[in-house]
């Protein structure tokens, strides 16, 4: 098992975040990748190196990685690249020292639960998820792998959402629905039954919208 040194896979916006979550829960910055190199290419980041490529990194295999990329889809594709390179034990949890994370919740690999963020009773957290800042998962819900919960969500008790799906900022979902996979829902939204997977629904209650998922 690698130790606390923590290399962040993305150097924007997220990426901002996540280096805040992970210094707070007390690992060690190493430096943050920038592959994408948009707008443009910066060689630093909150003072810490930028590099170009996972490969300029020494010693892979004594390192900890997280993939700070909000795109569900860029963020999966990421993962399955880097595989060949690093072992799923060097993909931890990051979680910010002022989340509430209840002792009997699962977080799942590489997750990132950020500021103030709510995580309840016997909830789960999916691999690579991300629960973002203020957001809220109420006991017995769950979040499947590669999916988001962007600021201010609150998904309610024994809620379900699929993988690969956004859930836009400040919207709430309903206790006990179900969200499918790779699904998109609209910022202020309020969803109260159920959405089958690749839908886009937004609106108050959320109506579907398109039934075909569009790129973040």
């Amino acid at each position: 098992m690698a130790g606390r040194t923590l290399v962040i896979v993305g150097a924007h916006g997220h990426a901002r975040s996540v280096a805040e979550a992970a210094l707070s829960a007390g690992f060690d910055l190493e430096c943050f990748i920038d592959e994408i190199a948009r707008p443009a290419f910066s060689e630093t980041l909150l003072r810490f190196p930028v590099l170009s490529s996972i490969h300029d990194v020494s010693s892979l295999e004594d390192r900890l990685f997280a993939l700070a990329v909000g795109s569900n889809h860029d963020r999966r594709r990421i993962y399955e690249r880097l595989t060949q390179l690093i072992r799923d034990d060097q993909f931890p949890s990051v979680i910010h020292q002022t989340a509430s994370i209840s002792r009997f919740a699962s977080i799942g690999m590489g997750a990132q639960i950020l500021q103030n963020a709510s995580v309840g009773s016997s909830a789960r957290v999916g691999n690579f998820s991300i629960v973002n800042t203020n957001a809220a998962l109420d006991h017995d819900a769950s979040i499947s792998d590669f999916s988001r919960l962007n600021p201010g969500v609150v998904v309610g008790g024994g809620a379900s959402i699929g993988s690969m799906t956004t859930i836009g900022m400040n919207a709430s979902v309903a206790d006990k629905v179900t969200i499918g996979d790779e699904c998109i829902v609209g910022a202020n939204s309020f969803v109260r039954v159920d959405l089958p997977s690749h839908v886009i629904a937004h609106g108050t209650p959320a109506d579907i919208r398109n039934s075909q998922t569009q790129r973040e």
